[in-house]
C-alpha cells in the first residue's frame, strides 16, 4: 500500500474544497499558493490570502482554512484542548472565517460562528443538518 503524506492529503483537500466552493457559490475560488504561508512570508495584508483558499472578489474577505484529519469525534469538537480548538482560536483573529475539515472516508464539514458566511458559501445546503457546537460555532456536513 502506497502511503501519501499529510502535506499531499492537505493540498489535495484544499484543491477539492476550492472546486466545491466554486460550484456552490458560482464564484471562482483558488488554492492560495503555499497555503497561507504566502501572506506571512510576503507580508500581504489582504485577508483573503490569510487562509488556504481565496476568491478573486474583494468584497468577500472570508478567511477559508482547510484541514484534513484521519478521525474526528464529538469530544474532539467540543474539547478546549486539541487541534480543532487551536485552529479555531487562530481563525478568531479575523472578522470573517470558516474552517473546512475533511475526514478520511467520512465526508467534510464546515465550522464558523457566522450563519451569513454559511449561507453565502453553501446557499443550497439543507439547513436541517445544522449542528450548534456551542453558543458561537455552527457545524454542517458539506460532502
Amino acid at each position: 500500500m502506497l502511503m501519501i503524506n499529510s502535506y499531499k492529503k492537505g493540498r489535495r483537500w484544499e484543491q477539492e474544497a476550492a472546486k466545491l466552493l466554486t460550484k456552490t457559490t458560482g464564484k471562482q475560488h483558488f488554492r492560495v499558493p503555499n497555503s497561507g504561508a504566502m501572506s506571512t512570508s510576503l507580508d500581504i495584508k489582504d485577508q483573503r490570502f490569510q487562509g488556504d483558499i481565496f476568491v478573486e472578489d474583494p468584497e468577500h474577505q472570508t478567511v477559508i482554512e482547510c484541514k484534513y484529519v484521519n478521525k474526528l469525534s464529538l469530544n474532539m469538537l467540543l474539547s478546549k484542548k486539541g487541534n480543532i480548538h487551536r485552529w479555531i482560536s487562530k481563525l478568531e483573529e479575523y472578522p470573517d472565517w470558516i474552517l473546512l475539515i475533511k475526514l478520511r472516508n467520512a465526508g467534510a464539514y464546515a465550522i464558523t460562528p457566522y450563519k451569513e458566511t454559511m449561507y453565502r458559501l453553501f446557499p443550497k445546503h439543507d439547513w436541517n443538518t445544522e449542528l450548534k457546537l456551542n453558543l458561537r460555532h455552527i457545524l454542517i456536513k458539506i460532502i
